[in-house]
């Protein structure tokens, strides 16, 4: 049996060492996505919720204003918009869908008509929307990284915001609001790294928008 002299030994073990990185490398990308699955999510909000006709702005008996949708009268009609926003890291394909299953959007008031649906990256998407009393249906369609989807609708009454979902690896979530303790964090960092003159007078700036 012939034995390696010491430059073959050392040119093989260089080999073994390079081919048990490569080994580990692959064992190691397969356990991350194994235990860390690709991060999908959805966020919501319901932007607005606008009056056509402000009740409290009118006199009693001096005028009356009145709102039809297809000749019939509304009492009490509202402008809804709903943003849908890929919010993850990945892209919500049609199969996250489960079952072939439409995300809900319930606005607890009765959907006149859905006057829109734009997606920013391709355009319409109504087509991938269904209403049904009180509640927009939308999907299974592709949702791209960081898409923002709005739905704009014609409703009977003040609405309210509820998403239910059937999504699978994906998390639904409300959209986080800018609020005064979000402002108040931001204000806090930026007297950390600024210095306290200039970081009190941004705090007090964004105090007085927000009072």
């Amino acid at each position: 049996m012939e034995i390696l002299d010491g430059k073959g030994f050392n040119v093989l073990t260089i080999v073994l060492a390079v081919l048990a990185l490569a080994l580990g490398g692959v064992s190691v990308y397969y356990a991350r996505r194994a235990l860390f699955p690709p991060k999908r999510r959805l966020s919501y909000a319901l932007e607005s919720a606008s009056p056509l006709v402000d009740q409290s702005g009118l006199q009693s008996g001096s005028m009356t204003i009145e709102v039809l949708c297809n000749g019939v009268p509304l009492a009490d009609p509202h402008l809804a918009v709903v943003r849908l926003k890929n919010s993850g890291r990945h892209a919500i394909a049609s199969e996250q869908f489960d079952q072939q299953r439409a995300l809900e959007i319930d606005l607890s008031a009765s959907v006149v008509e859905l006057l829109s649906a734009e997606a920013d990256q391709h355009g319409t998407v109504i087509g991938a929307c269904a209403v049904s009393g009180e509640t927009i249906s939308f999907g299974p369609e592709l949702i791209r990284k960081g898409e923002e989807i709005i739905l704009t609708a014609l409703v009977e009454g003040a609405p309210t915001l509820d998403v239910r979902d059937h999504f699978v690896d994906v998390q639904l979530k409300p959209a986080i609001a800018d609020s005064p303790a979000v402002v108040a964090l931001v204000a806090q960092r930026f007297l950390a790294s600024a210095g306290a003159a200039g970081g009190a007078a941004l705090a007090a700036a964004v105090a007085s928008l927000l009072s």
